[in-house]
């Protein structure tokens, strides 16, 4: 068996640009956020983002492995949010067109706040949800990009969204405060 030992890899005429084999992870970037927000969506419309990372991958053949995690809680009764991922702009990882169907990329699981009826008491208002992000995307460029993730819900009329806490947030330990995330890594094509 050979062992090669080397302090430094570097590209023959420009650093960083070393020929990896398909599947090696490149780099990876995070998206992080800790605070507690509240966002109001209107009906048929999306929040403005709520999370998001940029990555400049090396090479233009290269695959950008998404995920994440966002937490959060509804402000109202009994409704559910959806999840919109996009590279700048431009949505990905949709669910197929069908109809006036919402095409997102994942959801919440229903909302349980005020279930009792007591508006805004009771166990329904401590729930915290979270919603996957996990998409395998080809962006085809070595520019600078951009992931962002926003949200929209299934009811009528505006709704509000509580990122990282839930709708009860009084002072005390039956309160949790959390984190969302988005991971990128840059996978060798």
């Amino acid at each position: 068996m050979s062992t090669l030992s080397v302090d430094t890899i570097q590209g023959k005429t420009t650093a960083g640009t070393v020929a990896m084999p398909a599947g090696a992870v490149l780099q990876v970037v995070q998206g992080t956020t800790t605070s507690a927000s509240s966002f109001s969506i209107g009906t048929g419309s999306f929040s403005s983002t709520l999370i998001s990372a940029t990555i400049t991958p090396k090479f233009n053949t290269s695959k950008i492995l998404i995920t994440g995690v966002l937490n959060g809680s509804s402000d109202s009764q009994s409704h559910g949010f959806f999840i919109a991922l996009q590279r700048g702009s431009t949505d990905i990882g949709q669910g197929d067109a069908n109809g006036s169907r919402t095409r997102v990329h994942s959801g919440f699981a229903q909302m349980l706040q005020n279930s009792d009826g007591n508006n805004g008491g009771g166990n329904g208002a401590e729930i915290l949800g979270h919603g996957s992000i996990n998409f395998l995307d080809s962006p085809s460029t070595t520019s600078s990009t951009t992931y962002n993730v926003k949200v929209s819900h299934n009811s009528g009329g505006t709704q509000t969204f509580l990122m990282n806490r839930t709708k009860n947030d009084g002072n005390s330990s039956s309160a949790p405060r959390c984190s969302s995330t988005l991971t990128l890594m840059e996978i060798a094509g």
